[in-house]
């Protein structure tokens, strides 16, 4: 075996030593096209968003970046990814081992070694899980589902993104009605000292103006929450006071026709949500067919259908606590779904606010009619 080894090794570095100039001139090459493509990089890279603001193009890095929970997932992902298996199935390997050698110590001084049997068993689950593989696809579906939850907190951070745009428009466009219903307000003032309209008239549109301001002062309110939702997102102070850049509109640069189909279909491949579902099924699938085998097995008879609908029933439930006691089973840790924002825009009772003021205009226009 070592002798086997000990050629193999000379091969391989005698096959380093006739590759090597081929070699160096191959890494010289793709030093030469990383450099280019980092340049290429550098110049499409965007430019970082002015103090006090946050535009759409930056939103998605500043989340990831930024944010604190982001972090602490990326950190995570990394980690993982990092984990060299080979050292750990040597160290599992080496600490059966000892555990083996300190039974059989055990054994021969006439003790109990349960305890350290247990141990055993544990560890040789997690050691054969490691050969299999099994380890590693679990890993990789954790990995899956943390950036899947960091995929839905940059997800949460668009939505608040897109509707505070919306209501700062909102806003905007209600103050410019209110300065409109301002100026007929007082063209009502002047035509009730002429005689024209009657004191009740103008003290109803002032009441209503009044709850009409109430209604802006709230949105401002709301406005100000969300943006300090979003400021926690991209890792900043919760102040209230950010700008925020409008919104890609078509025909810019990275913007493209929306393809539904396909979203969709991006969307449930990258979805951990339904990986997970899959997985229970592909579970629940694996145990209905080891409770078939059991019954074929089993070969018994029952009197009537329904003490075999019974006994197929527990063979079920025993399997599925089986199931529940696996080594993957008490691996798996699964996470929150990310984050979720309330990002719903307030709507006053009774309609929107910008349909308040027009009807506040057309009665007044009516009322001037007359």
């Amino acid at each position: 075996m070592r002798r086997t080894f000990a050629l193999l090794l000379a091969a391989v570095m005698a096959a380093g030593t006739l590759t090597g100039p081929a070699m160096a001139a191959e890494s010289q090459k793709e030093g030469t096209a990383d450099s280019a493509s980092q340049e290429v990089q550098e110049e499409t890279k965007l430019p970082p968003d002015p103090e006090g603001t946050v535009t759409w193009a930056n939103l998605d890095s500043r989340i990831r970046s930024g944010s604190l929970s982001a972090r602490v997932l990326s950190e995570n992902i990394s980690g993982i990814e990092g984990i060299d298996y080979d050292l750990m199935y040597e160290d599992l390997r080496r600490q059966l081992n000892d555990i083996a050698n300190a039974q059989w110590y055990i054994t021969m001084m006439g003790g109990d070694d349960s305890s350290l049997a247990n141990a055993y068993d544990s560890l040789r689950d997690t050691f054969d899980d490691l050969k299999d593989g099994e380890v590693q696809a679990d890993n990789a579906d954790v990995v899956w589902q943390l950036n899947s939850t960091v995929d839905q907190m940059v997800a949460a951070g668009e939505t608040l993104y897109i509707t505070l745009v919306g209501l700062e428009q909102q806003a905007a466009d209600g103050q410019r009605s209110l300065a409109a219903l301002d100026r007929s307000l007082e063209e009502l003032r002047l035509r009730q000292q002429l005689g024209q309209v009657s004191k009740q008239t103008v003290n109803e549109v002032e009441a209503q103006r009044t709850q009409v301001v109430s209604q802006l002062s709230a949105l401002d309110t709301t406005i100000t929450t969300y943006k300090s939702q979003l400021q926690t997102l991209i890792g900043e102070e919760p102040t209230g006071e950010i700008t925020l850049g409008a919104l890609p509109a078509q025909g810019e640069d990275g913007w493209t026709a929306p393809d539904y189909e396909a979203d969709l279909a991006a969307a449930k491949a990258a979805s951990w949500t339904l990986r997970s579902a899959q997985k229970d099924l592909d579970d629940a699938k694996d145990i209905c067919q080891e409770v078939l085998l059991k019954l074929l097995d089993d070969g018994r008879t029952f009197p009537d259908r329904g003490q075999e609908r019974a006994w197929v029933v527990r063979v079920a439930i025993n399997q599925c606590k089986n199931w529940k006691k696996s080594a993957w089973f008490r691996r798996r840790a699964p996470l929150e779904e990310g984050l979720h924002l309330s990002v719903e825009a307030p709507e006053p009772e009774d309609g929107s606010l910008l349909e308040q003021v027009d009807r506040l205009l057309q009665d007044f226009q009516k009322r001037s009619v007359k």
